[in-house]
């Protein structure tokens, strides 16, 4: 099941992940550096316990490792997502699976308070449907 954009935000966190994920866009181009950086995000995801999985670009419009988006996962979500139903969440793009849309995805829920800092107010309106 597709990301609903009425349920995606960008991702503003200030945690360890998310610093990693600033310093990976803020490098424009694949130097040694950013493969370092990105080793980096990839075992502090493992040790982190995000979920990974493999899903298509085009449902998810996230494409590009290192980029990530923050999502309130809808009750009635499928799919790999659907272990998330009702909780706010980080999706972060890992890479190519395949050379068409096949990409690796990290996932991991975050606090409703970290959600609240990084959102705000701006989904009052779907507090509802999350539970």
């Amino acid at each position: 099941m597709a990301l609903d954009p009425a349920y995606r935000f960008p991702d503003n966190l200030s945690d360890e992940v998310g610093a990693l994920l600033r310093e990976m866009r803020s490098l424009p181009t694949w130097t040694s550096r950013k493969y370092e950086v990105f080793a980096k995000f990839e075992s502090l995801a493992r040790q982190k316990a995000y979920l990974r999985f493999t899903a298509d670009v085009r449902d998810y419009r996230l494409s590009g490792s290192g980029n990530s988006c923050l999502y309130q996962v809808p009750l009635n979500q499928r799919g790999a997502l659907s272990v998330f139903a009702g909780k706010f969440i980080r999706v972060v793009c890992g890479g190519r699976t395949n050379r068409y849309s096949g990409r690796h995805y990290y996932a991991k829920p975050v606090s409703k308070r970290s959600w609240r800092h990084a959102v705000g107010d701006r989904n009052a309106e779907l507090d509802a449907d999350a539970g």
